[in-house]
């Protein structure tokens, strides 16, 4: 007969064998499950939204805000100039 038990206070090497490979299945179930909830959320968001999501650094946004500033301020001090050459044009006209 095959099936012969070990000496009392011993266990077979087929039940440590499994033991081994149920550590590794929880290890590698374990490491799935936490995969896929740190993922979720982020997969979720792109299925809601229409337009695709990037994030766009603070530096470039504070960067692109300020040379719009600075070209609003060139543009309305160029239309203030343009408005001043009308003026004298007109004057000097008559």
């Amino acid at each position: 007969n095959n099936d012969v038990l070990p000496p009392e206070g011993q266990t077979s090497t087929s039940s440590r064998s499994q033991g081994s490979s149920n550590i590794a299945l929880g290890l590698i179930g374990g490491s799935f499950v936490t995969i896929m909830a740190l993922t979720t959320p982020f997969v979720t968001m792109q299925l809601k939204s229409s337009l695709p999501y990037m994030s766009t650094p603070r530096q470039k946004v504070e960067k692109a805000l300020t040379f719009l500033s600075k070209r609003n301020e060139t543009m309305l001090a160029n239309n203030n100039l343009k408005h001043k050459d009308i003026g004298t044009t007109i004057k000097a006209r008559h």
